[in-house]
């Protein structure tokens, strides 16, 4: 009679077979609901004016509504009600030693959604497309059907933004020919995976961004050439990716990336791929035309875009000096720090130790083969991958410098880790080689075992800051 094998063996034949898309689906609906559990209502980033946008896209009211000198909406007066009790407490917010009540949770149940309106002021959000908001605003719009109060409809907002998260990134892993597991573990990284259980509007952005480059890999291996309906849907997700957030068009050219021998004829070659970038390029240029009313900036504070585009383009050696204090000093700490988790409103850090354990695991996941790697890109195919990172970078570091960072200021004020997540996809070709070779065993035992520990690590930091007195 043989003997039942314990859990551990179990387990560690799990680990030793399990796929890459099953084991992120798992690992991301089991974490990603004890993030949207255990995190307090809009304790994200800009969660409150994320879920007053959401309700607004929920009511097909697809473009903001100028109000006076704001911008935003005329919504039921019951969501800044809930918004006020659980978070317009700055006791909490911003001050990890204060926790949260629960009960504050429980009490909100009891607020309905009435008649009564009020205007609403969420102008940051107001740039963004109503793309951005498409699985908010259905999770927010079941709960107005269901006649729920308003703290259902934020939770049901974070799980549909997290289910729109999940299905992404498991088309993704599965459209990608190689390297699926660092597919998977980006999707996994805590802080994304805390961000697509919030209602953040990175979520669709990154997500789409994430598939398109996973398919355009899948189709540059294929000998088949490429048909009308998949050329269709590939400017339709395009589409979707250059309207998801503002910087996000800057990936379209990726479609440069389709050799030659997908087409039948160069005539088609060049009028495909013009026609894949220059209409969502277009369309994306008219959504542009359309908020162009809309201010960007805070006005609030001491913030003059005209001028620092002026000065950006006047002082190079200036935009050098403020590169190297954002990067390489102490205020780069927390931007590399964020990349992995820096939770709440980027007031719960995972440790400095956890945090470089998550770098060495994804460099890892990055340059280890367990075979000989095939060829991947030409030098020109990488050469405008590298271009386009370079770019998205820099345009990043500019945006946020022009439009939320005070006048005559020596580092770029707003920058965090997950603005980097487009760029860490463009690592997966980019860093594709012969640079380090190990076991497949070794290889998934790393991929499986990091973002478990780190995830793990990401509950205990995030629930010991709302929850429990440490110190």
């Amino acid at each position: 009679m043989k003997p039942k094998a314990s859990f551990f063996s179990w387990l560690g034949g799990w680990v030793d077979t399990v796929a890459p898309g099953r084991f992120f689906v798992l690992m991301a609906a089991v974490f990603g609901l004890i993030f949207i559990l255990i995190t307090p209502p809009f304790e994200a980033p800009d969660e409150p004016v994320h879920f007053f946008r959401s309700y607004q896209v929920s009511t097909l009211n697809l473009s903001v509504d100028k109000v006076g000198n704001t911008y935003g909406g005329v919504l039921p007066s019951s969501l800044q009600e809930t918004v006020t009790k659980t978070w317009d407490n700055t006791a909490v917010r911003f001050h990890p030693n204060i926790k949260y009540p629960l009960h504050i949770t429980k009490d909100v149940f009891s607020i309905k959604t009435t008649s009564k309106t009020q205007t609403y002021d969420f102008s940051t959000t107001a740039p963004y497309s109503p793309v951005s908001y498409i699985p908010q605003a259905l999770g927010v719009g079941l709960a107005r059907l269901l006649r729920m109060p308003p703290i259902m409809m934020m939770y049901l907002g974070r799980l549909f933004n997290l289910a729109a998260w999940i299905g992404m990134f498991y088309l993704a892993i599965n459209l990608m020919p190689r390297k699926k597991w660092v597919i998977a573990f980006i999707g996994l990284i805590p802080m994304a995976l805390f961000q697509a259980s919030s209602l953040s509007s990175d979520v669709i952005a990154v997500g789409l961004l994430a598939v398109f480059m996973a398919w355009l890999f899948r189709l540059m291996e294929e000998k088949q050439p490429l048909t009308s309906k998949t050329i269709v849907k590939l400017g339709g997700l395009l589409i979707l990716l250059a309207l998801s957030k503002q910087i996000m068009f800057l990936f379209v050219p990726l479609v440069l990336l389709l050799p030659g021998r997908l087409f039948q004829k160069s005539k088609k070659e060049r009028l495909a791929k013009s026609l894949l970038i220059l209409i969502p390029i277009f369309l994306f240029g008219l959504w542009m035309l359309h908020i162009k009313s809309i201010p960007l900036s805070n006005a609030t504070l001491p913030i003059n875009p005209t001028e620092q585009i002026k000065h950006l383009i006047l002082h190079p050696l200036h935009d050098l000096k403020v590169f190297i204090n954002t990067y390489f000093f102490t205020w780069g700490d927390g931007i590399y720090r964020s990349f992995f988790g820096n939770f709440g409103w980027v007031d719960a850090p995972l440790s400095e130790g956890i945090v470089t354990v998550g770098y060495l695991a994804f460099f890892i996941l990055l340059v280890a083969n367990t075979q000989r790697a095939k060829v991947w890109l030409t030098a020109r195919q990488k050469l405008l991958m590298i271009v386009l990172g370079i770019i998205y970078i820099a345009a990043v570091s500019a945006a946020l410098y022009a439009y939320f960072t005070p006048l005559d200021y020596n580092i770029v004020v707003g920058l965090v880790g997950r603005y980097y997540y487009p760029f860490a996809l463009l690592l997966v070709p980019l860093l594709y080689g012969d640079w380090l070779r190990m076991s497949k065993t070794a290889y998934r035992r790393v991929a499986v075992w990091s973002p478990i520990f780190l995830l793990v690590c990401s509950v205990i930091t995030i629930f010991v800051r709302y929850y429990i007195n440490n110190v």
